[in-house]
């Protein structure tokens, strides 16, 4: 089975219009963007919704659109008990620099909200550093500080409708040369995702193995029993 995770923007599923419409004015620079005091984007809302996903993507999709370069940008997972001021004091000392690539340094923080209270302070104070653009994920919003929010687009990234997710299943089950069932057997299968994209990738995957596991029985030949001939004694036989 093929790795389906999203290689651009345009693989990424939605939850709202209205969130995948300021993602894409972003991108295009249609809203001008890092400007006014705003050059964070926060992305927020439950597990497995596909938030890290996206925010790995951004940082390229934005500088591609604004200079035609990658951005280089710096992947961080905020990990509970590290020495979170440590790591912001590091990225603060990355962004004096001159970018290497493009025009501004781009630094993505998966779950923020495992910042320690005096690390996400330093991190509103890195924010303010000109040529920075940070891209932040969180399951948690009320534990990331409301002067790191202020300098974010926030863009909500709860579980998609599962009609949202109806193409990525038909691609997936079509790829494997098996029969795509009928949409209201797939929305019966995606709504026991939860809308966790991950589940959705795995339950398309099942209907798959349960396809051929049924061909494989249905192909097997019949088990032929023999038949074995009756004497009969003739003196028994009355007329």
């Amino acid at each position: 089975m093929s790795n389906y995770d999203p290689t651009c923007i345009a693989d990424i599923v939605f939850p709202s219009e209205l969130g995948e419409m300021l993602i894409q004015s972003i991108i295009s620079g249609d809203r001008p963007f890092p400007q006014s005091g705003k050059n964070g984007i926060l992305l927020y809302g439950v597990f497995g919704t596909g938030k890290t996903a996206l925010a790995k993507l951004l940082p390229d999709a934005i500088e591609t659109q604004k200079s035609g370069n990658s951005s280089g940008f710096t992947f961080v997972r905020v990990q509970s008990g590290n020495n979170a001021t440590a790591l912001i004091s590091k990225i603060q000392q990355q962004a004096n620099f001159v970018p290497l690539f493009g025009d501004h340094h781009y630094f993505v923080l998966d779950e923020v909200d495992n910042l320690s209270p005096d690390a996400m302070k330093s991190l509103k104070s890195v924010m303010n550093i000109t040529g920075t653009v940070f891209v932040l994920t969180t399951n948690n919003l009320n534990k990331v500080e409301r002067g790191v929010q202020d300098r974010c687009h926030m863009v909500e990234f709860n579980a998609a409708p599962d009609t949202a997710w109806l193409p990525l299943v038909r691609r997936i089950i079509n790829d494997q040369g098996v029969p795509v069932p009928d949409d209201q057997y797939l929305l019966t299968v995606i709504s026991n995702a939860k809308g966790s994209a991950r589940r959705v990738v795995d339950l398309a995957t099942e209907c798959v193995v349960k396809y051929r596991r049924q061909q494989r029985m249905l192909n097997v030949a019949p088990v032929l029993t023999p038949i074995v001939p009756v004497a009969v004694n003739e003196a028994t036989i009355v007329v």
